[in-house]
């Protein structure tokens, strides 16, 4: 099986997984809002957010530094992972703790400061729950990690049903969502199981190096992930919590396309790190198909989001978070930079080039808070989005740029041209017909913009084919 055929193959497994994931999702977030009410769901959205902040400093860069090395070194499973996985627990457990001696100060209600504690307990759950992705990545079996994902928000969909139904109460639905992340830490162990009996077995030379790495690709991601999650905690300190509602509606269009990316990234990075090893030039090809897929299904979605962002937002949500419709607008001119940084970023990651992504990041998390402080006492909501479209963009030609000092790579210029004629063609086409119907303006900007995308060569047939053909060997090169 070839390399486009592989990765193709663990992308599709996890995109139909995630596709049933994001129909339930909307179901849970319909429920949940119908349930609560703007102001006790901008309550619900301040707890998950804190809770998501703490997941994702939590990582400290484990599953992509564990992954580097065993693409690298296979042999030495037990002693990097059993290194790693210490270094983990410890990790989450000083993070929640932390959080939880803070929550006092917070300004937040008395019942966000309670649910917020009762929610920490599902939070390490959730933390834990990320290490076995590293196996999943490497093996090429991101399908269970697709499954784990799927599984759990099935859970949270059943818990939530529950409490509107007998209506239990504030505090059950975030207990229950709590014990949702437990069972995912325990469904993703068990998958574990398949490629590497858990220990914590270790090294003392080899755990303080892999650590340092540690550290600083998590310095780099949480600095990165800040800008998605630290938007969330800023509003809620600058603004009411029925403001964090109708963002955290509107963010959810994001939220939702965010796994794509990573979906693909997620395979290809194993491979991509062997190819760097073996020589300049080797990684052109997979750099290069990466990016490409990537830009043009951001273009996808993001038309997906500008032109049905009412209408699904009066369906997921409900007629009382309209208003989170214009931001959710806003947040779609992020998507290309959101689905493209990652190849490059992982790219400085599989050269360890993290001193430069370290600083690149804290640039552009400094763009994100100053705008975030400028812009929230003014427009709310709609200025959060602004300050996350421009801190994106920031990051992502900073890890542009780091790469292209870093590595030797051919990059395929002229596709930028043709991707962006496409583009201009399909919104053009879009722009048209949008005062007639949104559906409408939907349909004829994807349509527009495959078919541009073929005629300008953006999209190739043969890259297509070679995709879906039927695989002649079982070269796992």
């Amino acid at each position: 099986m070839n390399l486009v055929q592989k990765v193709a193959l663990n992308t599709t497994a996890q995109v139909v997984g995630q596709t049933l994931g994001v129909l339930v999702s909307l179901a849970t977030l319909r429920i949940t809002t119908g349930y609560l009410g703007v102001d006790a769901f901008g309550e619900l959205a301040i707890i998950l957010a804190v809770g998501g902040l703490v997941v994702v400093v939590s990582e400290f860069g484990v599953t992509t530094t564990l992954a580097r090395e065993l693409a690298k070194t296979p042999e030495d499973t037990e002693l990097l992972a059993g290194s790693l996985l210490r270094f983990r627990i410890l990790g989450s457990l000083g993070l929640v703790l932390g959080t939880l001696l803070v929550i006092p100060v917070l300004p937040y209600s008395q019942q966000v400061k309670v649910g917020l504690a009762i929610y920490l307990v599902g939070v390490l759950g959730q933390s834990l729950a990320t290490f076995p992705k590293a196996f999943f990545q490497t093996e090429l079996k991101l399908h269970l990690q697709a499954a784990v994902d799927l599984a759990t928000k099935l859970l949270a969909l059943t818990v939530v049903s529950i409490v509107a139904v007998f209506d239990l109460g504030f505090y059950a639905l975030v207990g229950l969502l709590a014990a949702v992340g437990l069972v995912g830490f325990g469904l993703a162990f068990w998958f574990l199981l398949r490629f590497w009996r858990p220990s914590l077995q270790w090294d003392r030379d080899l755990s303080s190096r892999l650590t340092r790495d540690a550290v600083a690709v998590g310095v780099v991601s949480s600095i990165g992930l800040l800008h998605f999650r630290g938007d969330a905690i800023l509003l809620s300190l600058l603004a009411p919590a029925r403001d964090v509602g109708i963002y955290a509606v509107a963010y959810r269009f994001i939220d939702q396309a965010f796994v794509l990316p990573g979906f693909i990234v997620a395979a290809v990075f194993p491979i991509l790190a062997r190819r760097l090893h073996e020589g300049p030039g080797r990684a052109d090809e997979t750099i290069n198909r990466a990016f490409q897929v990537l830009a043009l299904a951001s273009v996808a979605i993001g038309f997906a989001v500008l032109t049905l962002a009412r209408p699904i937002v009066l369906t997921i949500a409900g007629e009382d978070f309209e208003e989170a419709v214009e931001p959710a607008r806003i947040l779609a001119f992020c998507l290309p930079f959101i689905f493209c940084g990652p190849v490059f970023y992982n790219l400085c990651v599989a050269v360890n080039r993290m001193r430069l992504l370290i600083w690149m990041a804290v640039a552009s998390l400094g763009v994100n808070v100053a705008l975030n402080l400028i812009l929230i006492p003014r427009y709310s909501y709609n200025g959060a989005a602004i300050a996350t479209v421009v801190s994106e963009g920031v990051s992502f030609a900073g890890s542009v740029w780091i790469a292209r000092r870093s590595v030797v790579f051919r990059f395929d210029v002229g596709f930028l041209l043709r991707a962006g004629i496409a583009t201009l063609v399909a919104g053009g086409a879009a722009a048209l017909v949008w005062q007639k119907s949104e559906p409408l303006a939907f349909l004829c900007a994807e349509s527009v913009l495959a078919g541009a995308a073929y005629f300008t060569g953006a999209i190739r047939i043969d890259d297509l084919r070679t995709a879906l053909r039927r695989p002649e060997s079982t070269d796992t090169a």
